[in-house]
């Protein structure tokens, strides 16, 4: 919550900001690492309807945040 807040007083640089958006991404797919967690995402995908090509959408969602939005977030907290 602290974090949250000092990021909320401070906001993100677009480094800051590009690096998180990365790291969202990446951190994703190194999580898919066994059969378990791949069979979560898949249900995941299906309750919710993400659509079969929701995984090739997903790091494109993300690179479509900008840090004017992440801030925003972080101020209605």
């Amino acid at each position: 919550k602290q974090s949250v807040q000092l990021l909320a007083e401070k906001g993100l640089s677009e480094r800051e900001c590009s690096e998180v958006k990365r790291e969202m991404v990446a951190s994703f797919m190194l999580e898919l690492d066994s059969t378990r967690s791949i069979a979560q995402v898949i249900a995941t995908m299906m309750r919710y309807d993400l659509g079969r090509d929701y995984l090739e959408k997903r790091a494109k969602l993300f690179e479509s945040v900008r840090c004017e939005d992440i801030q925003n977030a972080t101020r209605q907290m």
